[in-house]
């Protein structure tokens, strides 16, 4: 019943701390711990089925109040495209959304990038290039069943006009954003750059 102790205040420090962890770089847990985090709404449980559920016997998509308000809590989480990793200014283009998607066509005159970002799987992204010849289909990054948040960068992409093809059966949600392939990116726990830290964590040594 631990959940019922924790006033509305407390618990929003908690997300605030799971989606933005301070402990730094040098800590090994951090890319995995900031990945949990993204995306999920505030509360004290996310996505709790009925046997987690200590205020009764039915399933919750959040829990943060005494399980009779809970049930009215949108739980569907929600990721910003515009922070995946690049900083706002340089972004081509972002998108996210939820369910199976097919963008538009982009034309990009120089190499560019993407980072894409899955809630839950199974997902699936891909690239539609269009070229003179016709048009050629490479998928570029798969979520597997069962696995949750997960993100990742292409390689350097070159020139030309594509379209983006994302496969979300199960309708978890998805995020996706291009700027050019010499743009800074930041992911946590992959590419970690020397002397760099998250917002609000102490400078390395």
């Amino acid at each position: 019943y631990a959940p019922a102790i924790f006033t509305e205040d407390v618990v929003n420090r908690f997300a605030d701390l799971y989606r933005n962890p301070s402990e730094g770089w040098t800590s090994p847990s951090f890319g995995n711990d900031w990945s949990r985090g993204r995306g999920v709404p505030t509360g004290m449980g996310w996505m709790i089925d009925a046997a987690e559920n200590p205020f009764g016997d039915f399933p919750l998509d959040v829990l943060m109040y005494d399980g009779i308000r809970d049930k009215d809590i949108d739980g569907a989480a929600h990721i910003d495209s515009r922070s995946l990793g690049f900083d706002q200014e340089a972004l081509f283009m972002s998108v996210e959304g939820r369910g199976d998607f097919v963008s538009k066509t982009y034309s990009f005159d120089t190499d560019w990038r993407a980072i894409v970002a899955s809630i839950g799987g199974p997902a699936q992204f891909s690239a539609i290039f269009y070229q003179q010849d016709g048009e050629r289909q490479s998928s570029f990054y798969s979520v597997s069943p069962e696995q949750n948040f997960s993100m990742s960068s292409t390689p350097a992409m070159s020139p030309g006009s594509v379209a983006f093809l994302i496969s979300d059966p199960e309708k978890w949600g998805w995020a996706i954003a291009v700027a050019p392939a010499d743009a800074t990116y930041n992911l946590p726990g992959d590419n970690i750059p020397d002397g760099i830290c998250p917002p609000g964590c102490p400078p390395l040594p």
